[in-house]
């Protein structure tokens, strides 16, 4: 599970410093974010050999992209709409039951 929360954070480091990279015009973002994917791939198929697939992606992209609506918020000063915050949401409880139903079996 540390592996997969590595990968997490290498992902949103690389996307963050994407966004500031203003579409790879500057060259420190880019780099940060070139390093941080291809640690994340590293670290997320690490942590593949411990999780099964589905709900390691399932935590990896869900997981992400809460963590990216929350940068792109207080980081960037993006706005998020009603409907976009009800999508957040369902996709949590998605990641939820995922969760729910490995721990069942």
């Amino acid at each position: 599970m540390a592996e997969l929360l590595l990968a997490i954070a290498s992902e949103q480091a690389g996307t963050s410093a994407l966004k500031a990279s203003e579409g790879f015009t500057q060259a420190q973002p880019s780099a940060i974010a070139v390093i941080g994917y291809i640690l994340s791939f590293y670290f997320f198929g690490r942590s593949m050999r411990a999780l099964p697939m589905g709900l390691a992606y399932a935590l990896w992209s869900g997981l992400g992209m809460l963590i990216a609506t929350a940068l792109g918020l207080f980081v960037f000063g993006e706005s998020i709409t009603a409907t976009s915050a009800l999508g957040v949401l369902m996709v949590i409880a998605g990641v939820g039951v995922l969760n729910l139903g490995q721990e069942n079996e």
